[in-house]
């Protein structure tokens, strides 16, 4: 049997998502779906654990990011944002799961 993970956006990064350009956005949505996909979306090519933030990984695209969680049956969208952007907040990414 083969685990899949939902994709699931918190508000926020669903607002981050529309606001990148159409064409990242599509590329980007594309890569998050093969992800959940993956029987360990940890393990995935374009995955990456976070430095220093238990819990959370990213997930890599050309220049853009998304960092996410895993809570099964859900891979949670935490944040969506292009490379030089999506990391300077991130000690306070933890707030967006409560």
């Amino acid at each position: 049997m083969v685990t899949t993970y939902q994709p699931m956006l918190h508000t926020t990064a669903e607002r981050e998502l529309q606001s990148l350009e159409s064409d990242d956005r599509d590329t980007l949505t594309e890569v998050l779906k093969d992800v959940a996909t993956c029987e360990s979306p940890t393990q995935h090519k374009k995955t990456k654990s976070l430095e220093g933030q238990d819990g959370l990984f990213r997930v890599r695209v050309r220049d853009m990011r998304a960092i996410v969680t895993l809570e099964k049956p859900h891979l949670k969208i935490l944040k969506v944002g292009y490379r030089r952007k999506v990391y300077s907040d991130v000690d306070s990414i933890h707030e967006r799961l409560a």
